[in-house]
């Protein structure tokens, strides 16, 4: 069971709730919502008809955003798994959003090929990757943890990125291998060369998930490091289909990633 503390601490960080239909968000403009006082008041309207909510707040001066499954009711005692997802380079939050993260999520719980999954997308700026995976790790993940009602060990908790987000998902990986069952990297820059990324990779034992469009000036280094895995053990489709770097690109393939991150989970 949800503790009023829980209900407290969500209250404190101004949540805002809205109908993922509602999203209107292109590139960089911000998520629209409506304040609350606590997640019961999500609209039960949108829970018969399949559709999650988005949740915003700030935690140390970084805007997040969290998908909520349709129906999630914080007053269960359900708990869910996560995935963290990582923005490229110039794009905020709402670029997951934007390439059909909320719609493809829902649309594969309905037809119960996932588990429903709480999915927290955080607005990093353009830092470092180094610095973007020490803050997922030091103030995102904590915060998610003790805010909602996750499965907290590492076959129910997935990280990944766009481009450089890609970067910081294999760096917090590699520099945590404790912590996450699953990493993916679309259209990815690496943190380090291909075979110390396959080799700190390797160490973490988790699931792996590389793509990359056939035009994109990545590709060379995306395969590089599928070669790397490959020798170590680690055998993974490096994933390349028509396309380049960019958001057209990602959108084709947004279910693809939801499969990998959440199709182990179904019955959670």
């Amino acid at each position: 069971m949800v503790s009023l503390v829980r209900a407290a601490q969500l209250a404190t960080i101004a949540l805002v709730v809205v109908a993922c239909s509602d999203n209107t968000s292109d590139g960089g403009a911000s998520v629209p919502g409506r304040p609350i006082g606590d997640l019961t008041s999500i609209d039960p309207q949108a829970c018969v008809r399949g559709i999650g909510s988005n949740v915003t707040a700030q935690v140390e001066s970084v805007p997040i955003v969290v998908h909520l499954p349709p129906c999630f009711d914080p007053s269960k005692s359900t708990r869910y798994p996560v995935v963290y997802l990582i923005h490229g380079a110039s794009a905020d939050a709402s670029q997951w959003l934007d390439i059909g993260l909320a719609e493809g999520a829902d649309a594969l719980v309905a037809d119960r090929t996932i588990a429903p999954t709480l999915w927290v997308m955080a607005s990093f700026g353009d830092r470092h990757s180094d610095e973007i995976a020490n803050s997922l790790v030091a103030t995102i993940l904590p915060w998610a943890t003790t805010t909602f009602p996750t499965i907290d060990d590492a076959d129910h908790r997935a990280v990944g990125g766009i481009s450089r987000g890609g970067s910081a998902a294999m760096r917090a990986t590699i520099d945590h291998p404790d912590l996450f069952g699953a990493v993916a990297g679309h259209s990815p820059t690496l943190p380090l060369p291909p075979a110390d990324t396959a080799r700190g990779l390797v160490a973490a034992r988790c699931r792996v998930w590389l793509d990359v469009g056939a035009d994109d000036g990545l590709l060379a280094e995306t395969e590089a490091l599928g070669r790397e895995l490959d020798e170590r053990g680690l055998t993974i489709n490096v994933n390349v289909s028509a396309g380049g770097h960019n958001r057209t690109y990602w959108r084709a393939h947004m279910r693809d990633y939801i499969r990998f991150y959440a199709s182990r989970w179904t019955g959670s």
